[in-house]
């Protein structure tokens, strides 16, 4: 694999130590050293998506890996991943997993899945 550039490796060092909460534009920019539109470009090179999609896709691997512990509710897991929201939290889910919260925990039971970054 690549190295990443050091901006961009900062970015995502940054982003995996938040992926309870929502990060913007600005914090991100400000924590990497660099501009926002520099940085998108850097990540649209390299993940082929923007700073803050890649850290949305992230906070998803999270919530997958919380939703495997049934005794978590999916407002619960939401509210892990910086989701205020419950019912956006889960529209999003879905948009980006496939499958809403709920299902994509009773198919991984049956189907146990290997959860891997979104590099």
């Amino acid at each position: 694999t690549q190295a990443l550039h050091p901006r961009v490796a900062q970015a995502v060092a940054y982003l995996e130590s938040r992926t309870d909460r929502e990060v913007g534009a600005g914090e991100l920019a400000k924590a990497a050293f660099a501009s926002y539109s520099h940085l998108s470009a850097l990540f649209r090179e390299r993940f082929g998506c923007g700073p803050l999609r890649y850290h949305q896709l992230m906070r998803m691997e999270r919530a997958k890996k919380l939703l495997l512990n049934p005794y978590l509710s999916i407002a619960e897991v939401a509210s892990q991943t910086g989701f205020e929201d419950a019912n956006y939290f889960t529209r999003l889910f879905r948009q980006l997993c496939g499958l809403p919260p709920g299902r994509w925990r009773k198919s991984s039971k049956r189907a146990p899945r290997v959860v891997q970054a979104p590099l």
